[in-house]
């Protein structure tokens, strides 16, 4: 379950990170940010490491609702978001 975990949450990382790097392309940014937004979901249904809705709607809600106006700093805070409560790593974020 653990490795479940960690898979997921990296993938919400690689898309947010691929965001960052298509900042100025709408159509890139917009869909990893929706793909990052999707895989957040599946942070709830994971036992014995799985996400409360609160912290689900806390990390979704970084990213904002209108992906054409989610800023790097938004991105960021979502990456610290996710480096704050998931089972991911300092070191693994910066390899991922």
């Amino acid at each position: 379950k653990l490795k479940w975990h960690r898979v997921i949450a990296g993938t919400v990382i690689h898309y947010l990170k691929v965001a960052k790097e298509n900042m100025d392309d709408p159509a890139i940014k917009n869909h990893v940010l929706s793909e990052a937004y999707a895989f957040m979901g599946n942070l709830l249904h994971n036992q014995g490491y799985q996400w409360s809705v609160e912290e689900l709607e806390d990390g979704r809600n970084l990213l904002g609702d209108n992906f054409y106006e989610t800023t790097e700093e938004d991105i960021d805070a979502c990456l610290e978001f996710m480096l704050n409560n998931t089972e991911i790593t300092l070191v693994e974020l910066a390899n991922l």
